[in-house]
């Protein structure tokens, strides 16, 4: 008998390696959609976001912006006398000026404090996904799988990385439960409100 047992360790060694790599897969896209720090880093990019567009620089051209298209309207009107029309255009060339000055003054700043906020949200997004396949590397190495694949990924030219796998597990919701396991309590109704906006759209 314990001659046997080298030949089965052989013949199952042989066995394991003709049966080839145990793959399993995993979908970053779902686990990114699903990580609440990914969710907070998303609404935080976009609380910021609206803060610039709501920025004193926004408000201010938009104010000069209508006030000169009212003084345009009435530089427009057929019933001026020639003096009225004469002070129409000193006030439509002023308020063009005071509009051109804040316009200028808004492309020089917003792009690139956009930039900056995109770069911001890019250096986040690394860093989380950085905390994914850490994660979804030791669920692989505990449940044995020789690989684990992003089945949905792309390259830099948007070909897919892996056009076909045969014989994969999913350990996605494995590795969304991990990543979660410090997220705080849901807020009651949270969840409703989004499946209500996916279902409802602006």
């Amino acid at each position: 008998m314990s001659k046997l047992i080298p030949l089965i360790t052989f013949f199952g060694t042989v066995a394991c390696a003709l049966a080839g790599p145990k793959i399993a897969s995993v979908d970053f896209a779902k686990v990114m959609e699903a990580y609440h720090i990914a969710q907070k880093d998303k609404d935080d990019l976009t609380e910021k976001r609206d803060a610039l567009a709501k920025n004193e620089r926004a408000i201010m051209l938009k104010k000069r912006q209508s006030t000169l298209e009212e003084l345009f309207k009435k530089f427009q009107s057929q019933t001026l006398t020639d003096e009225q029309r004469k002070t129409a255009t000193t006030e439509v060339q002023a308020a063009r000026l005071a509009y051109d000055e804040i316009k200028a003054e808004w492309d020089n700043w917003y792009p690139l404090e956009l930039q900056k906020l995109n770069k911001e949200f890019v250096t986040r997004s690394r860093a989380t996904l950085n905390q994914i396949i850490e994660i979804s590397q030791k669920v692989g190495e505990s449940q044995g799988y020789d690989w684990v694949i992003d089945l949905k990924g792309h390259t830099s030219s948007q070909m897919p990385v892996v056009v076909y796998a045969r014989d994969t597990t999913d350990i996605t919701e494995e590795v969304i439960k991990i990543i979660n396991k410090d997220a705080p309590p849901q807020e009651e109704g949270v969840d409703e409100e989004k499946e209500s906006n996916a279902e409802n759209p602006q």
